[in-house]
């Protein structure tokens, strides 16, 4: 078994949500006569160029992103949040593996999401499928919302969810009365399934 590690150097002036692509490629020959050797298995990958959550002042939009977001796509968001005279922060779920609305974050100077999108502010999932954290598969990065958010804390701080994405997500065990789990941590306080908005 033989592991090679390499290090790429990425220039600091290189923009966010851009893909550096890289080939690996494995060769086999004769020891012997080094120079001749023949491409066994060959493999693609693209890394992307994520940046750290920080705090935006006055921002009510949070665009939740992913290790398949791309640069023109984020553009898009920023302009037509900016055209509602709006502010736009952005949160990286692939880059931190997870979102964790309380979770203190030294990028944003300890801040968590609840201190900065509390009280009606707008959460933008971008569900889109993309590589799971092991980089080994594809998924979705939203499932089940009840696994990534506590959820009475938005029900508390009045955080309105948009899911943007073309799969299935499970909402039923967001909402009551309809609800399959109604235990206090796991619903929301919507009456009708159409009150949870979902866009395909």
């Amino acid at each position: 078994q033989i592991h090679v590690r390499v290090t790429a150097e990425v220039l600091g002036s290189a923009d966010a949500y851009t893909f550096a692509v890289f080939i690996a490629s494995l060769d086999l020959g004769d020891i012997d006569n080094y120079p001749v050797y023949q491409t066994i298995q060959q493999r693609k990958f693209q890394v992307q160029m994520a940046e750290r959550y920080a705090t935006v002042p006055g921002a009510k939009f949070l665009l939740v992103t992913n290790n398949h977001t791309a640069k023109p796509e984020v553009d898009t968001w920023i302009d037509t949040i900016h055209s509602f005279k709006q502010e736009l922060a952005i949160y990286n779920v692939s880059l931190y593996q997870g979102m964790v609305m309380n979770y203190r974050l030294v990028s944003a100077n300890y801040h968590n999401l609840l201190d900065d999108f509390a009280s009606h502010g707008t959460i933008l999932l971008l569900n889109n499928t993309c590589h799971d954290f092991s980089m080994e598969s594809k998924r979705q990065p939203f499932t089940d919302l009840v696994t990534i958010f506590p959820l009475e804390l938005i029900r508390q701080y009045k955080i309105r969810i948009l899911i943007l994405g073309s799969t299935d997500i499970q909402v039923e065990q967001l909402t009551m009365p309809w609800g399959i789990n109604k235990s206090y941590e796991n619903c929301l306080p919507f009456s009708k399934k159409d009150h949870f908005l979902h866009h395909g």
